[in-house]
């Protein structure tokens, strides 16, 4: 999962995304809801294989917040990890979501948006087994043009999201 040989997303500083919409504030009026249960599976790092069996999330939704067994932790004096910018520790939760989606056949010809509400911390979205972009600004959205990669008919649509990255040393910080 590097960008163009680098080092991977979660520990690339300059990196706020690739393949990414602009943000806009405009609302998207034919569209297929996301919302529900997604397949899902919790890897100890972003490397990690995943496993055969599936479990469930719902989306929108923290895997934190659904018994994953990996609690949200707020700090704001010492990091949740030991080790010192940009890299975060090897053992990275990482939540995998994936889900089939019917894309009408109307919309054939058509420009198709990939829209992901927020996601904490690095996000890797991609469709048909196909990578479509990253993002990386947590709780904010993320949107992805996969024109290209849709079809009329069913879709896979697999979010990695990635907990803590770079960005997470400078996200810990509170302003006084």
């Amino acid at each position: 999962m590097a960008v163009r040989g680098g080092p991977p997303p979660w520990e690339s500083p300059e990196l706020t995304g690739t393949g990414r919409v602009p943000m806009h504030s405009v609302p998207h009026l034919d569209r297929v809801p996301l919302d529900g249960r997604w397949r899902f599976q919790l890897l100890p790092s972003p490397d990690a294989e995943p496993a055969a069996e599936w479990g469930e999330a719902e989306v929108p939704g923290c895997w934190t917040m659904q018994g994953s067994g990996a609690p949200p932790h707020y700090t704001n004096v010492v990091m949740p990890f030991p080790g010192l910018p940009p890299t975060p520790p090897a053992a990275n939760p990482t939540g995998l979501y994936e889900r089939e989606v019917e894309v009408p056949s109307a919309w054939a010809g058509r420009r198709v948006v990939l829209h992901v509400g927020a996601a904490e911390s690095v996000l890797i979205a991609r469709v048909n087994g196909r990578e479509v972009g990253i993002g990386k600004d947590a709780h904010l959205a993320s949107e992805f043009d996969v024109t290209d990669v849709v079809r009329p008919g069913s879709n896979t649509i697999s979010l990695t999201v990635v907990k803590w990255s770079d960005a997470t040393y400078v996200e810990d910080q509170e302003i006084e």
